[in-house]
């Protein structure tokens, strides 16, 4: 009770510190040009798959070292609000997400909340984008879960610090959508939490979702 509380608080705190951030980039005028300028904030729904202990760079890169038995056994529904803040380089933005869900894998027993915070990196300046608007974009950020997910413990036989539930957000995602809706965005994303190979809390762990999402900006 005590982890969800500090995780909705959170989530409280932070949405508030995006809606001031995102008021101050606005009267600054800083959101540059482009098919979104005019639509700072947005609402994101999500879901996905849990890929078992497959790490990041496996999904990456080393697609053949994939767990294939673990993935689809656990999943991940959510949602998130996001706010541009400022847009350089004609095709560079920034944007400051926050965002809250529910992890469960019900062989094995396990049921988590989940919050995160983030900042995203966007780009969206592809020279397709007269046929299809593509950008993409990577995180940096804290995400907390009230229970580790079993895959971080190596179904329970690696001992993890109870601290641990806090851990870096890193996301990678492509979103896509016509350019005449362009406020209308199907996005996939790699939900990636981990402690860093040790930056966080002396351990090396981690999880990876893998999400399909609808993004409305207004």
């Amino acid at each position: 009770m005590l982890v969800g509380a500090r995780i909705t608080a959170s989530s409280i705190v932070l949405a508030a510190w995006i809606s001031a951030g995102a008021a101050k980039a606005d009267d600054l005028g800083a959101l540059g040009v482009s098919p979104i300028s005019d639509m700072p904030g947005s609402i994101s729904l999500l879901g996905g798959v849990s890929v078992g202990e497959s790490s990041f760079s496996e999904l990456l890169i080393d697609h053949g070292n994939i767990e294939t038995d673990e993935v689809g056994k656990g999943g991940f529904v959510g949602a998130a609000m996001s706010r541009q803040l400022v847009r350089f380089w004609d095709y560079f933005w920034l944007e400051a997400e926050t965002g809250a869900g529910f992890r469960f894998e019900p062989g094995r027993d396990y049921y988590s909340p989940e919050a995160w915070g983030a900042i995203y990196l966007r780009f969206d300046g592809f020279p397709w984008n007269n046929v299809v608007r593509t950008s993409f974009g990577i995180s940096t950020g804290l995400n907390v879960v009230a229970d580790l997910p079993p895959s971080e413990t190596n179904y329970g036989e690696k001992d993890i610090p109870s601290g641990a539930v806090l851990q870096h957000y890193l996301s990678p995602e492509i979103a896509l959508s016509l350019p005449e809706k362009p406020e209308d965005e199907l996005f996939i994303r790699i939900h990636h939490r981990s402690t860093g190979y040790g930056l966080f809390w002396d351990t090396s762990t981690g999880s990876n979702v893998v999400t399909v999402g609808l993004r409305f900006r207004r």
